[in-house]
């Protein structure tokens, strides 16, 4: 039986395909429904993480940790087909590798605001597949 998506999300229900390409990743996963769940459930757990390290470096000026974190989470959402996730942090990763961190923070406000445009697409395609 499959859930009303969480209220929260409905708002976002529109913006959900452009956040996330479920798609695209259960064709990646040669089509089994029980890895793809198994891989949106780790990269949600794994996203405040990866959004905790890149804010770190950004407040710290570390360019080296910001391209590092940035890096890892751009291959995260790569592999999720988050397109604008996967923008947004190769921006970032961009700009660190260069040593310029001019303009950071409005890159960090990007990201972070693509990163919780995936989590709400993630939480409402789980709602609305029952997975």
């Amino acid at each position: 039986r499959r859930r009303p998506p969480p209220a929260a999300a409905a708002p976002l229900a529109a913006a959900a395909p452009l956040a996330f390409a479920a798609d695209a990743l259960l064709r990646r996963l040669s089509g089994d429904h029980e890895l793809m769940v198994d891989v949106l459930r780790l990269f949600r757990e794994d996203l405040p993480v990866h959004l905790a390290a890149i804010e770190q470096a950004v407040t710290a000026g570390d360019a080296a940790a910001l391209r590092s974190a940035a890096h890892t989470l751009k291959g995260s959402a790569a592999n999720l087909s988050a397109i604008a996730l996967f923008e947004s942090a190769s921006a970032l990763e961009t700009m660190a590798a260069a040593s310029n961190l001019a303009g950071v923070e409005a890159l960090w406000h990007q990201l972070k605001g693509a990163a919780a445009a995936t989590d709400a697409a993630l939480q409402y395609h789980a709602a609305a597949t029952g997975a």
